[in-house]
């Protein structure tokens, strides 16, 4: 459980969001570690991607944005994302870092 001064947050209260980090070896490993970590059968982080969290609510989120090289930010991707929390929200941005 994490623990806060006003109440405690169950792993089932909280969900991870994001999409193309699977495609990105180290947020994908950071991920699975994170999940991992804080695994209980009776209470695990729930992950949902992007493109399918329009149901999905959750007390705490922790969004995994991936901002294009080239492409404009899909800002309302971002937004669907971040209003999937009820109370709090972190979100981690990065970009993809080209293959040399």
């Amino acid at each position: 459980r994490l623990l806060d001064s006003r109440s405690t947050i169950r792993n089932s209260d909280v969900g991870i969001i994001g999409d193309y980090f699977f495609h990105h070896h180290e947020m994908r490993c950071l991920v699975e570690e994170i999940v991992e970590l804080r695994r209980n059968h009776d209470d695990e982080i729930r992950f949902c991607g992007t493109r399918n969290c329009y149901s999905a609510e959750w007390p705490a989120v922790l969004v995994l944005h991936q901002i294009p090289l080239i492409e404009k930010i899909d800002l309302p991707l971002l937004y669907l994302a971040i209003s999937r929390a009820r109370v709090y929200c972190s979100v981690l941005i990065y970009s993809r870092v080209k293959s040399q």
